[in-house]
């Protein structure tokens, strides 16, 4: 779930774009969420969340992630955010 810091309820579409570790780049469909932001200091739908499936975060190590909004006003890009994935115990 990323935190978008502003409202985004009227947007018409919501993609989280990621980057793997090899520079592999692609988009999951995102889901419009409401809840607390810390960034924002107030509740509202601020969020574009994603249930990763399993194959999803297939590859370790350091990876990207970046919300994408749009309504019929434009489209916005949120911060590039990074998060490390290990491997799963042998």
């Amino acid at each position: 779930m990323l935190d978008c810091g502003i409202d985004v309820s009227d947007s018409t579409l919501a993609r989280i774009l990621y980057k793997k570790p090899g520079g592999v780049v692609g988009t999951w469909p995102g889901t419009l969420y409401s809840s607390y932001s810390k960034e924002v200091g107030m509740a509202g739908t601020y969020f574009v969340s994603y249930t990763l499936a399993g194959s999803d975060a297939n590859v370790a190590g350091e990876w990207e992630f970046q919300a994408l909004v749009a309504n019929t006003a434009g489209t916005w890009f949120g911060e590039n955010v990074q998060m490390t994935l290990y491997a799963t115990f042998e």
